[in-house]
Formats: structure tokens, sequence, C-alpha cells
């Protein structure tokens, strides 16, 4: 009985392992189809100018108008404005775009 529950236990763990490769790798393709898509210019990075043409008149599930500078600051981690496929890759880190738009908000304060 015991063999059994082990190997019941070894075998889920192998299932949800297979599971999250295979959402890995289609995150991945997606990511990699929505950097072609705005690379409008096909160079090797995407500018805040292409994000905002292709993230223009688009909305979330709730219908609210998609905030691109957002997407962008928190996809822009080495912070030299442009996007690389990596930094796609990685994905949003919505911390680092919260500062970005705090400290951006303050300078056009001004």
């Amino acid at each position: 009985m015991e063999i059994f529950k082990v190997a019941i236990i070894v075998l889920s763990m192998f299932l949800v392992g297979q599971v999250s490769a295979q959402d890995d790798a289609k995150k991945e393709k997606t990511a990699k189809n929505k950097f072609k898509k705005i690379n409008t210019d096909n160079n090797d990075f995407l500018s805040e100018t292409e994000f905002e043409a292709f993230y223009k008149d688009k909305t979330n599930k709730k219908g609210k108008a998609i905030n691109s500078q957002f997407i962008f600051f928190g996809l822009d981690q080495d912070g030299d404005k442009k996007i690389t496929l990596d930094e796609m890759l990685k994905g949003i880190d919505k911390e680092l775009a919260k500062s970005k738009m705090k400290a951006f908000r303050k300078a056009n304060k001004n």
C-alpha cells in the first residue's frame, strides 16, 4: 500500500511539472508573437512609440483603456527606454512600473 501511495505522489509531481512546462512554453510563444507584432521597424527592441501605437484604442477585459506606459515601464527593467525580447519574456514588474509612473507624474507636474 505504501508503494502505491509513493507511486501516486511521484506521478502527480511529474504531471504537475509537465503542465507547468507547457504553460511556460505557451507564455514564451505568446510573448515572442506579441514582440513581433509590436516591433514594426523590425529591430531588436521595442520603443515607447511602438508600444503606444500597438495599445492605442485597446481595452482590458473590463473595458478600460490599456495603460501602455505602465506596461512599458514595467517591462523596461534596465531603464534604457527599450524593451528587448528578454525583458518581454521576463514579464511586467508591477512594483517597478508603479515607481516609474510615480516619478514620471511628479516630473511632469512641474
